[in-house]
């Protein structure tokens, strides 16, 4: 979690994620979503759109520069 709160707008993958939890991929994915009801990438997600939502409320950035800064690589993708 701290990973992802703190760069949210890094590539992560499960494996990422994972290596930075020293777990092992199912390990890490297992234990996810036991603790959080979903699993990591879903969680990463949500935690993106939750940031993106705050950003565009409070306005001031441009939908691209949000779209980067949640870890999207353009506004096509966000």
């Amino acid at each position: 979690l701290q990973c992802i709160h703190r760069q949210p707008e890094e590539k992560w993958t499960l494996e990422k994620l994972s290596r930075a939890a020293g777990l092992s991929r199912s390990a890490f994915a297992e234990k996810f979503k036991n603790v959080m009801g979903m699993s990591p990438m879903l969680y990463l997600t949500r935690w993106r759109m939750s940031l993106a939502k705050i950003a565009l409320r409070e306005g001031g950035l441009s939908l691209v520069e949000i779209a980067e800064q949640v870890g999207y690589q353009s506004d096509s993708a966000f």
